[in-house]
């Protein structure tokens, strides 16, 4: 990893028999060299318990998802992964049903705002309550990875169609078109913001475990990201859906780089709903994909399903949610440069 790489939030250690498990091959991402290993889903492995732990210190410290801001759900949580946050994991409905790990501060147990099961009796189908010892740790991608990408990428090679502007200068995609279906092959791409303002909109990505779409969605905040105030989203307005072709989440790889300046856990005062942007919006039911955004939110209006690894500053899930780890990816399907 880059030595620019730099560590946020907070250290991460477990106690007990649990500390054995922790796996010491560290899964490194991104995006900008493009070779390289990729993901194989065994589907026998679906309805098990997520082996092992994941590697503290990475870009995925939690096998499945990390909202390290907070989670609030409003409808049944189920799958196959692990939750963890370092700040408050809410569930409105007793009908949580994970094959894996809640991993949660003593500061922070996870529990039902709606009063409708007991703090000790939210966590089923194989699902383990682990209390952490100090906040999860997970590192940040290094300023070179955004210089790089917005240096060199394959933007101009995605046929928007009409209705849709991109505009080179400012790195920004625009549309008003309805009805739509845009490839992205494999490759690298760098934006500043990516919003659509029509309906039934797919992203069908092609990447591939040789040749992964990797999409760097930049901010303001960011110094010398040149990008405008009010962008730094990937979002649309209706049906705006994410299509990884291949099934296999390390093949669609999305950065977005949010706002740490606000979006931080460990901040005095911190209130997600405030502190951390709205820039992820796939307004869709399904998403197969590795998502690095910790420091920004995601609100899913409808039932939706994750498959693949997510790390988000705050999640709002109004409906059902459902979670599908894969499988630790090899060490060269994310890096980072």
């Amino acid at each position: 990893m880059d030595p620019a790489a730099r560590r946020v939030f907070g250290g991460r250690k477990r106690s007990g028999a649990l500390a054995a498990a922790v796996v010491l091959a560290v899964v490194i991402v991104t995006a900008l060299a493009l070779g390289g290993g990729g993901r194989r889903h065994t589907s026998t492995r679906t309805d098990r318990p997520v082996a092992q732990l994941a590697a503290p210190g990475s870009l995925f410290p939690v096998n499945g998802l990390f909202a390290a801001g907070g989670l609030d759900t409003a409808d049944a949580v189920a799958g196959r992964a692990d939750i963890g946050s370092d700040r408050s994991i809410h569930f409105a409905n007793p009908a949580v049903s994970i094959s894996g790990r809640l991993e949660y501060l003593a500061a922070f147990p996870p529990y039902c705002w709606n009063g409708s099961c007991a703090s000790t009796n939210h966590c089923s189908g194989g699902c383990q309550l682990v209390q952490l010892s100090s906040p999860l740790s997970i590192d940040a991608l290094p300023d070179s990875a955004w210089a790089k990408a917005k240096s060199a990428n394959d933007d101009a090679s995605i046929d928007w169609g009409a209705n849709t502007t991109y505009a080179p200068g400012t790195a920004e995609v625009s549309s008003s078109a309805n009805d739509r279906s845009i490839t992205i092959p494999g490759g690298t791409y760098y934006f500043c913001d990516v919003s659509f303002d029509g309906s039934a909109i797919t992203l069908r990505t092609t990447g591939t475990a040789a040749n992964p779409v990797v999409i760097y969605i930049d901010s303001p905040a960011r110094p010398g990201s040149g990008c405008a105030p009010g962008s730094g989203r990937l979002a649309g307005a209706n049906s705006f859906t994410l299509a990884n072709a291949s099934g296999v989440a390390s093949n669609l790889q999305i950065y977005l780089y949010g706002d740490p300046r606000t979006c931080a856990p460990s901040k005095s005062g911190f209130d997600p709903s405030r502190y951390c942007p709205d820039d992820l919006s796939p307004n869709s039911t399904s998403m197969t994909a590795d998502v690095y955004a910790p420091f920004s939110s995601a609100r899913f209006g409808g039932p939706m399903t994750i498959t693949g690894q997510m790390d988000i500053g705050y999640l709002t899930a109004n409906n059902d949610l459902t979670l599908r780890y894969q499988g630790p990816a090899p060490t060269n399907a994310h890096r980072v440069s």
